[in-house]
């Protein structure tokens, strides 16, 4: 199934945060992919923003996979038709990877980078003997390379993401020590990844109301609102208090 894809201009959104750089570039070194072909694809499903996600109704389900015991099927069903976070890896495609945690968690950018790069080895050892990386990334976008005569049908998405390659491919390199020095100095303990993995599932159920929702709910709590606040500026506002509260609680 083909979807849309973002449209991103600056490419220093991405590449200007070492730290996020350095995870990928660890990943994707792991793994034995370009760095720059991770990036490119970032680039082009979310444009860097860790909380993009899109709902395919038409998406293939998993249900026979894993999933937390407090998660009822209805859910299941709609996360697994979700693609989430920063490399928009869809829900159902994790389920058969082997994650078994809460799908929302995807949005999180440690587990999302291990998880959608998971994917692509996926893919890669699939399809680029045959098609080389132009061949996995017509898959990633639509689940396999198909082909109308001798383009891929996303030929499109194709060339964009191959563009993207070339256009990062220098600055990563360029910035690939400093990115890892960075991350290297900032790596979290088992204690602290918990936290950041609550924090970001606390964030990504605010996201599940709607705007006009979150909006009511911040004026009900005091929040003041900045002029063209999105969703994720008030999920964090909103969390933010749950925290305040908890702390003074105690």
């Amino acid at each position: 199934m083909l979807y849309a894809m973002t449209d991103t201009n600056n490419i220093e959104d991405i590449t200007g945060d070492p730290y996020l750089l350095g995870l990928i570039i660890y990943h994707s070194e792991q793994a034995l992919l370009p760095s720059e072909l991770v990036v490119a694809l970032i680039a082009a499903e979310s444009g860097g923003d860790a909380y993009a996600c899109s709902y395919e109704p038409l998406a293939q389900t998993a249900m026979q996979s894993a999933r937390p015991g407090q998660c009822s099927l209805d859910t299941e069903s709609v996360c697994q038709k979700m693609r989430w976070g920063l490399m928009r890896i869809p829900g159902a495609t994790a389920r058969r990877l082997g994650f078994e945690s809460w799908l929302p968690q995807l949005s999180v950018p440690l587990v999302n980078l291990e998880w959608g790069v998971k994917y692509l080895v996926h893919l890669t050892n699939q399809f680029y003997k045959r098609h080389g990386y132009a061949g996995v990334i017509a898959a990633y976008h639509s689940g396999n390379p198909r082909k109308a005569g001798a383009q891929f049908v996303n030929q499109i998405y194709v060339d964009k993401v191959l563009k993207l390659m070339e256009r990062y491919k220098p600055i990563v390199a360029e910035k690939r020590e400093q990115a890892l020095e960075v991350l290297e100095t900032q790596v979290l303990t088992p204690e602290e990844a918990d936290a950041a993995i609550r924090c970001d599932k606390g964030i990504c159920e605010y996201l599940g109301y709607t705007l006009q929702d979150l909006k009511a709910m911040a004026a009900e709590r005091g929040i003041e609102a900045a002029k063209g606040w999105k969703k994720a500026n008030y999920a964090e506002a909103l969390y933010s208090l749950d925290l305040d509260a908890v702390e003074n609680a105690h």
